[in-house]
Parts: structure tokens; C-alpha cells; sequence
């Protein structure tokens, strides 16, 4: 994966640290607020092993509540000042499923990869801003929304529907332009 005029070598397994910074994320023990918070947690992580960052302003677990953009914006640009000034050329994967959020955190924070949940289903212009931009995709298959996706669980073959999902979504992403695809086949929902 191609990031900042870096390879970032997948062959192998990489840590990547959750920077929490929603306050109703899936485990409370994690969640931080502060610059403090945050710094301690990024300090640890990079002494522990950490290769890279993963941050999201805007819960995914099940039912979680609708974040404005604005407030998604204002969390990751707050865990973002913190990561850019500790670990600047550690990379950061930015956890959201709006364009708009990827795009001015690239214009205020520099290059990051895009872990998007609904695997551009919920933001039509986020397949378009990623290629534009030239950013690493990570795709995850969800149905529906945070808030509905556990009524959205019927599969005839889970493993072959997720499969084929991600042969047509992997073409859709090459044909916009995206070079860089990792596939999430979003277990956890």
C-alpha cells in the first residue's frame, strides 16, 4: 500500500492502534478526550509496537447515534493535532464513511487511508474523492447503517454473498481510479 510516497509492506502483519475518541464507541475502558488522553495513548501504543493509527469521530457499533459532520470533523482534527505533532510520519487511517471528512482532514492534516465501513454505500462522492485524492481504500462490507444493520443479517451463503460483494466492489474501485484496496469483511457487524 502507497502512502505518502511510502510502501507500507502488508505481506506481513502490521498493529494498528484504535485511537478512541467517541464517547459512545463499543468499550468504554479506551475512549479518550484530551490531548493528554490522546498523546499517552499514541506514546504507548508507538512504544508497544504500534506501525500505524486508526482514527473515527463517529461510532459504528450497533445503534450507535448520528454524529453531525461538523463533530466528526472536530473529533478527528482533535486526535489528528496530537498524532501529526508525537508521530508525524506514522500513517494514519481516518474511520469514516464521508467524503467531506476525508477531504478536509487531507487538507488540513496531510495524506491518510480511508477506512470506510460502508465501503462508499452511504456517501455516493467518496469512491470519486478517494481516487481523486489517491488514497489508500480500505473497504468493509456492512449492510445498511450503523443503526440498522443487525435487522440486515440474512445471507443465502455468507461467506460466497461477501465474497461476490467484494469481486464487484473491488472492480468498481479500480474502474474510479483507486489503486491501493485492502477488503474488511466487517466481522465485528
Amino acid at each position: 500500500m502507497r502512502l505518502n510516497n511510502t510502501i507500507i509492506d502488508l505481506s506481513k502483519p502490521r498493529v494498528m492502534t484504535i485511537i478512541n475518541i467517541t464517547p459512545d464507541s463499543f468499550y468504554d475502558g479506551s475512549r479518550c478526550f484530551t490531548e493528554e488522553q490522546i498523546e499517552r495513548k499514541v506514546l504507548a501504543a508507538l512504544d508497544e509496537g504500534a506501525d500505524m493509527f486508526d482514527v473515527g469521530g463517529y461510532s459504528s457499533r450497533s445503534n450507535a447515534d448520528d454524529v453531525p459532520i461538523n463533530e466528526e470533523i472536530r473529533r478527528i482534527a482533535r486526535a489528528m493535532k496530537v498524532i501529526r505533532r508525537v508521530a508525524p510520519s506514522t500513517a494514519v487511517s481516518i474511520d469514516s464513511f464521508r467524503a467531506e471528512v476525508i477531504r478536509r482532514t487531507v487538507e488540513e492534516f496531510g495524506d491518510c487511508i480511508v477506512n470506510d465501513i460502508s465501503a462508499g454505500e452511504l456517501d455516493p462522492t467518496m469512491v470519486e474523492t478517494v481516487a481523486e485524492l489517491r488514497l489508500p481504500y480500505v473497504a468493509m462490507h456492512m449492510r445498511g447503517t450503523p443503526t440498522t444493520m443487525q435487522k440486515m443479517t440474512s445471507y443465502s451463503d455468507v461467506v460466497e454473498d461477501v465474497r461476490k460483494y467484494f469481486l464487484r466492489k473491488i472492480e468498481q474501485l479500480r474502474e474510479a481510479g483507486i489503486e491501493d484496496i485492502v477488503v474488511d469483511a466487517g466481522f465485528g457487524f
